[in-house]
């Protein structure tokens, strides 16, 4: 059994192998990260961040698209939730903000509980990531659940499945003018965004929704069982 990792990682380890497996993505709330039924699409206008503040993560990679984004959208923010344990990278991170004068239009927000991150996914427009690396990214499905599009990129862990199977547009990685492109895309294509939002939920539906862990079990023991 293996959790939060693709179901082609797992094929990695088993090839060749005559080693039955059972995939269970990770774990997420979905008592917590749900859709609201008031959802208004039209008033979504922030981009949100969700994540440790950290190189690995990305962040400068995105504040510096955000920039580059902010000089032809003056209604969008930018949100960052997470925990600051590389001190001198946050530094670097808030220095950059001071430096091109966008501290109106950019805000950390520190650790917060998992039912604000639910809310303010709701009401923001779009999920930015930049890892150079990750899993099975439980935030992407957090997102999906909430029915907010993600833009990440096309790395091991997002392009399967968020990217092939849709809710999530993916860009090569640093690459700031494919970022560009995708996250204008989201912004000023009613039809797209909307497409994504669809996929987004349907495929974190199917891997956390209700119900899903339990029959997960259900099956492993039946395998078990055999």
């Amino acid at each position: 059994m293996i959790r939060g990792v693709t179901p082609e990682s797992i094929d990695l380890l088993t090839k060749g192998r005559n080693i039955p497996s059972m995939h269970f993505p990770a774990w997420v709330d979905n008592n917590i990260f749900v859709t609201e039924k008031k959802l208004n699409q039209s008033k979504r206008k922030n981009i949100i961040f969700v994540g440790n503040i950290i190189p690995r993560k990305g962040v400068l990679f995105l504040l510096e698209s955000f920039k580059e984004f902010s000089l032809n959208n003056s209604t969008s923010s930018f949100l960052l939730i997470g925990d600051t344990p590389n001190e001198e990278y946050f530094n670097e991170c808030k220095e950059y903000i001071e430096s091109y004068g966008l501290k109106d239009r950019i805000e950390f927000l520190g650790k917060i509980d998992q039912s604000e991150i639910s809310t303010l996914m709701n009401k923001s427009k779009v999920l930015v990531l930049a890892s150079s690396y990750e899993g099975l990214p439980r935030v992407l499905i957090e997102a999906g659940l909430c029915s907010l599009p993600s833009l990440a990129p096309n790395i091991d862990g997002i392009a399967a499945p968020f990217g092939k199977d849709g809710g999530t547009a993916v860009y090569n990685l640093n690459n700031s003018y494919e970022f560009l492109s995708n996250l204008n895309k989201l912004y000023n294509n009613d039809k797209y965004y909307s497409e994504l939002v669809i996929k987004a939920y349907e495929l974190s539906n199917k891997l956390s929704g209700k119900y899903t862990f339990a029959n997960n079990w259900l099956e492993l023991i039946k395998r078990v069982m055999r």
